[in-house]
C-alpha cells in the first residue's frame, strides 16, 4: 500500500508521498494514476460532479469520510466500484461491498446520480435531476421549475417521492395542483413547477436539491452556485455532468448552449499526478481557458460511400492560431477521437475538416449527438435528426444549426434549406395554357442558372412573436414564434410534419415531441412554402415545445365555392357526391363545384373504401398545392357515408376507368383538330407558292 497525504497530515499511518495543494483532492474531482512519466493512464476515479470518470462518478465523501474500492473489483464504472466509509482504513485491504455502508452516503456536492444499491427495492430505478430553471425570464414565482428524467426502461410512479432544497423546504409529489400524473415514462421527463412545489430556487449563493424516495432515502442530490443569469438553466449533459445552458428545454432533451460570460461548470476538478510536483498550482480542468473552437458543419449522409465521405468541420473563432491538443470529439454512443499535440493547427478564424477515416466516429443517418470537449468540458454539443442524402448540418450567422443542401467543406457555410418536395406524383397535372401562364418573381428566381452559388438565408436576429393568422403575410425566411392547438400530430401524415390549427409545421432536422390532438404547442422557425401552402420550417431541436392542453377546434363547414387561403391549414368539413377516383385522389361534387380529397397512406384510408355515386361527409385539414386546394382526412373517423345519392345520373355512376379516359380523349380529339388545321394552312401556302388557284 502507498499512502499519499497532505503536508499537514498527522495520522498514525506514515505518508509515503506528500503534497501541498489547498484544494480538495476528492470533492467533485478526478484523481488519475499515470505510468511512463505521465504518458499512460493506469487508473482514474471521478467523484461527485467530476466531468471525467470511468462510467458514472463515485459519490463524494463528506468530511472525515473516505471513498474505497469495493473488494478490489474494477469494472470500469466508478459508481459501481467505490463506496463511502465513515472510518477510513489506510494500509488495509478494501472492505467495501455493494451492500455495506449505504447509510453513510453523504450528498456532499454530488452533481450526479447516487447509485441505488443492487438487491434493494429500488434496484434498476434510475431517476435523477435533468434540469432546473432558477431565474427565468419574467416572474420567478410562475416561471421556475425542476425537471426529473427517467434514465431507465421501466415506468416509475413518483407518488410520495419528495424534493427538498438547501433550506429544508420539502415537497411531496402528489397528483393535482399543476401535477396531472405522478408517473414518469421510460426515458421520459417530469416537470415540477414552482406553483406546485412552492420551492424557491436560489439565484445567488449555493443551492442544493435532493430527490427522496418514499422512505426518505436520498436518491440523488445536485448543487449549483450563483449568481444565475436570467433565462439560464442548470442542465444535465449526456455524460452525467451539469452545465449552465441558455436554452431551457422543459419536457424535452437538454440542449447545452453555454453562456458566453460564465464558466459552464460550478466547480474546478483538479487532477493529481503522483509523478508531478504537487503544490498550490495543481492543474485544474477548468483553470485554463481553451481557444474558442466549435463544430461548424457536419455531413452525416453524403452522396456516395458514408465511410469515405462523412466529415466533421471545426472552426477557430480566435484571432490567433489554435492548437487542438487536449480537444476530444465524441458522439452519443461514446465513440471518441482525441487530438494530440501533433494534430493539425487551425489558423485564425480558419476551418479544419476532420474526416470519418481519421476519427472513426460514425455519424448516424437517423440522428445523433456530437460533442466537442476540452479536458472534460463540453464546448459545443449539437443534436440532429434524420436527414436527406447530401445535406449537411451547418451553423448559421446567428449561431443556430440547420440543414443545408449546400455542404461547404473548408469554406464558409451557405444555408439553403432542403427542397420541400411536393407529394403529388399520383395527382393529375393541369394542362399548360400559354396564354395564362405568367412567370412570377419566384419562378424567375428558381429558373436561374443552377450553377450559381445560393445565397445564405438572412433572417432577423429577433424572433417575431405573431399569431398564426398573420404568418401568411410575412416574407419567406422570416423567423417567427407562435403557438396553437394541435389538430394533426406528427406521424399522422408522416414523420416530417404536424399541423396546428391554421398552419403546417415541417422539419427534416428534428423529431417532434409526442403530442395529441388538442395539445397546446409553442413553435419557433422560419416561414417557408410548399407548393402554394405557407408553413413553418423548424431547423433546430427544442424549437417545438408542448406547453399545455387546449380545446380541439370544431371543423369549419365549407363548400367548393368558399375554400380560400384564410382557412388554409385549418380543420374543415366538406360533403358531396363522389364523382371521380384516381389513385389516392377523390373528387366530390357539392353543387357549388368540385372538392378534391387526398388520401395519405399513413391514415389507413384507401380508395377502395369509397364508392362512386355515394354521398360523403369528410373532415380534414385544408391544404394547398400547385393544383389547388385539397382536404386531407386524418383517418377513418373523419369520413362518414350517407349512402347512394337518389336519382344519380348514369354519368356519375360510371366506373373509375370510364372517368379516367374522358379527359385524355378530349385532349386527343383537340390535338387531331389542331393537326388538321395546321395541315390545311400548309397546303394553302404550298398552292399559293406554286401559283395553283384554289377552286
Amino acid at each position: 500500500m502507498l499512502v499519499i497525504a497532505h503536508n499537514d497530515y498527522t495520522g498514525a499511518i506514515p505518508k509515503d508521498i506528500a503534497y501541498s495543494t489547498q484544494a480538495s483532492v476528492t470533492a467533485d474531482n478526478t484523481i488519475i494514476l499515470y505510468s511512463d512519466n505521465g504518458h499512460t493512464v493506469v487508473d482514474l476515479v471521478g467523484m461527485g460532479s467530476a466531468s471525467k470518470a470511468e462510467g458514472s462518478a463515485a459519490p463524494t465523501p463528506d468530511a472525515s469520510m473516505s471513498v474505497e474500492r469495493k473488494g478490489g473489483v474494477d469494472t470500469n464504472n466508478n459508481a459501481a466500484d467505490f463506496t463511502l466509509l465513515t472510518t477510513p482504513t489506510p494500509h488495509q485491504s478494501s472492505t467495501g461491498s455493494p451492500e455495506s455502508n449505504n447509510e453513510n452516503q453523504g450528498s456532499g456536492n454530488n452533481a450526479g446520480t447516487t447509485p441505488i444499491p443492487q438487491g434493494t427495492a429500488l434496484s434498476g430505478i434510475l431517476i435523477t435531476f435533468s434540469e432546473v430553471l432558477p431565474n427565468p425570464v419574467g416572474d420567478d414565482a410562475t416561471g421556475e421549475w425542476i425537471e426529473l428524467v427517467n434514465l431507465g426502461d421501466q415506468e416509475v410512479n413518483l407518488a410520495d417521492w419528495a424534493v427538498e432544497d438547501a433550506s429544508g423546504k420539502h415537497y411531496t409529489i402528489t397528483q393535482g395542483n399543476a401535477i396531472a400524473s405522478t408517473t414518469i415514462a421510460p426515458y421520459g421527463y417530469f416537470v415540477l413547477p414552482r406553483n406546485a412545489t412552492d420551492i424557491s430556487l436560489n439565484n445567488t449563493g449555493t443551492e442544493t436539491l435532493r430527490l427522496l424516495h418514499i422512505d426518505e432515502q436520498t436518491i440523488v442530490s445536485i448543487s449549483y452556485t450563483g449568481p444565475v443569469q436570467e433565462g439560464s438553466a442548470w442542465a444535465r449533459n449526456s455524460d452525467g455532468s451539469y452545465e449552465w445552458t441558455t436554452t431551457p428545454t422543459p419536457s424535452a432533451s437538454n440542449l447545452i448552449t453555454a453562456p458566453q460570460s460564465v464558466d459552464t461548470k460550478s466547480q474546478n476538478h483538479p487532477v493529481i499526478r503522483p509523478d508531478a510536483p504537487l503544490d498550490d498550482g495543481a492543474q485544474s480542468y477548468a483553470s485554463s481557458s481553451p481557444p474558442k473552437i466549435l463544430i461548424n458543419e457536419l455531413l452525416p449522409n453524403p452522396i456516395g460511400d458514408d465511410t469515405e465521405e462523412e466529415w466533421i468541420e471545426l472552426k477557430n473563432e480566435n484571432d490567433d492560431e489554435a492548437s487542438l491538443s487536449g480537444f476530444v470529439l465524441s458522439d452519443a454512443s461514446g465513440a471518441s477521437y482525441t487530438f494530440t499535440a501533433q494534430s493539425d493547427q487551425i489558423p485564425p478564424h480558419g476551418l479544419l475538416l476532420v474526416p470519418r477515416a481519421q476519427t472513426k466516429i460514425v455519424l448516424n443517418n437517423d440522428g445523433d449527438t456530437i460533442f466537442l470537449k476540452y479536458q472534460g468540458h463540453t464546448l459545443t454539443q449539437i443534436q440532429y435528426g434524420k436527414n436527406q442524402e447530401g445535406t449537411s448540418f451547418a451553423r448559421d450567422d446567428q449561431g443556430n444549426y440547420t440543414w443545408t443542401t449546400s455542404p461547404t467543406p473548408g469554406k464558409p457555410n451557405v444555408i439553403s434549406l432542403p427542397a420541400e418536395i411536393e407529394e403529388e406524383s399520383d395527382e393529375e397535372e393541369e394542362p399548360f395554357n400559354a396564354q395564362t401562364a405568367v412567370a412570377s418573381p419566384q419562378d424567375n428566381e428558381e429558373a436561374r442558372d443552377t450553377n450559381e452559388q445560393p445565397k445564405p438565408i438572412v433572417s432577423p436576429k429577433d424572433v417575431r412573436k405573431v399569431e398564426i393568422k398573420d404568418i401568411r403575410s410575412l416574407p419567406r425566411n422570416t423567423k417567427v414564434a407562435t403557438e396553437g392547438v394541435v389538430i394533426v400530430p406528427s406521424g399522422v401524415f408522416g414523420r416530417t410534419s404536424m399541423y396546428l390549427n391554421g398552419m403546417q409545421i415541417y422539419s427534416v432536422a428534428v423529431q417532434f415531441p409526442d403530442c395529441a390532438t388538442g395539445d397546446l404547442v409553442e413553435v419557433q422557425g422560419y416561414v417557408s412554402m410548399s407548393g402554394n401552402e405557407t408553413r413553418i420550417t423548424v431547423p433546430k431541436t427544442g424549437w417545438v415545445k408542448k406547453i399545455g392542453k387546449g380545446e380541439p377546434p370544431e371543423p369549419l363547414l365549407l363548400t367548393a365555392a368558399t375554400l380560400s387561403d384564410e382557412q388554409e391549414g385549418s380543420l374543415v368539413q366538406v360533403e358531396g357526391e363522389l364523382i371521380e377516383k384516381k389513385s389516392t385522389t377523390l373528387w366530390f361534387d357539392d353543387d357549388t363545384g368540385e372538392v378534391r380529397i387526398t388520401l395519405k397512406d399513413t391514415t389507413g384510408l384507401h380508395p377502395e373504401d369509397f364508392t362512386a355515386g355515394e354521398h360523403y361527409t369528410v373532415k380534414g385539414v385544408l391544404s394547398e398545392t400547385s393544383a389547388g386546394y385539397r382536404v386531407l382526412p386524418r383517418g377513418k373517423d373523419d369520413v362518414a357515408s350517407q349512402g347512394a345519392v337518389q336519382g344519380a345520373s348514369t354519368q356519375k355512376e360510371m366506373s373509375t376507368s370510364d372517368v379516367q379516359y374522358t379527359r385524355p380523349l378530349y385532349y386527343v380529339v383537340t390535338a387531331l383538330a389542331l393537326i388538321a388545321i395546321a395541315l390545311g394552312l400548309g397546303i394553302k401556302k404550298w398552292r399559293e407558292h406554286k401559283g395553283i388557284s384554289t377552286p
